[in-house]
């Protein structure tokens, strides 16, 4: 019999607006993140995901937008600590930020807010799979 792992290796995570998958170490393991959303469908690995620990859970953030001239747009996911406790899936609530970093050279003297934020409130699971 096979030990179950404490720690996930995938989450699968869900809003009306968005869905995200997460792998801390995929098949050739490297970190990989899944989007779905208004961006398009897109596939982030490796270095492409910028890991932080922090008190909150670890934050995961990718970009879904880069440009030169105009700002970027960032999504942001709070992933939580997971106990699996010895099961295959444990259900988890989460959110994840899409961050619109606003830049133009025509604006740069203009007095304004430059983040704009759209929270999305994720459901879903983490799960423990064999591989």
């Amino acid at each position: 019999m096979t030990q179950q792992s404490e720690n996930p290796n995938q989450y699968q995570l869900t809003s009306s607006e968005v869905q995200i998958t997460y792998t801390p170490g995929s098949d050739n393991g490297q970190p990989e993140l899944g989007y779905q959303g208004s961006h398009g469908t897109i596939t982030f690995t490796g270095n492409d995901i910028r890991s932080e620990e922090t008190m909150l859970g670890t934050l995961l953030t990718v970009f879904l937008v880069r440009t030169v001239d105009t700002g970027s747009v960032t999504l942001t996911l709070l992933l939580p600590g997971v106990n699996l406790a010895g099961t295959a899936e444990q259900a988890i609530q989460t959110v994840a930020i899409e961050t619109h970093n606003l830049f133009s050279i025509l604006d740069r003297n203009k007095a304004r807010q430059t983040q704009t934020y759209q929270v999305y409130n994720l459901q879903g699971t983490a799960q423990y799979l064999s591989l």
